[in-house]
């Protein structure tokens, strides 16, 4: 009997790779390194809202990772301009930030988020948060067990 599948590496859809818009540089490198080394994901990284849209609009990433505290604008004006740009409107779109008011959900929700994703991240849930914020995605499995 074979063991269950376990997930070792996401491949997405086609597209420039996974952006990711974090002012702070030691969650940007958090997350690349997790995406990238241990998922073997491309990921593009903007450190402002300005720099997030230019890269969403000209290296047309399969999905984006936001942060809603920028230094330059907030991530909900980000994603209302990600969303009123018809290049951009269908991006999926994760929220990842320690702001969790009820106010800010409920824009980042009437925006069109596909989760949200409060700080700090339980990285060893991430590839599974990922999983079901981006169905999209297809997974690569492998079996452990012995045939």
């Amino acid at each position: 009997m074979r063991a269950p599948p376990v997930f070792t590496a996401l491949a997405p859809i086609p597209g420039s790779g996974l952006l990711c818009i974090e002012d702070n540089p030691v969650n940007a490198l958090l997350l690349q390194e997790f995406l990238g080394r241990l998922l073997g994901l491309q990921v593009l990284l903007a450190d402002s809202g300005a720099q997030g849209l230019e890269l969403a609009r000209t290296q047309r990433p399969w999905a984006l990772l936001l942060d809603l505290v920028l230094p330059d604008m907030g991530g909900l004006a980000v994603l209302a301009q990600l969303r009123a740009d018809p290049l951009t409107r269908d991006l999926p779109v994760v929220v990842i930030s320690a702001v969790a008011d009820h106010h800010s959900l409920a824009a980042v929700w009437a925006l069109g988020a596909r989760a949200v994703w409060t700080k700090p991240l339980d990285f060893s849930r991430l590839e599974q948060m990922l999983v079901q914020a981006l169905p999209e995605m297809a997974v690569v499995a492998r079996c452990t067990g012995k045939p």
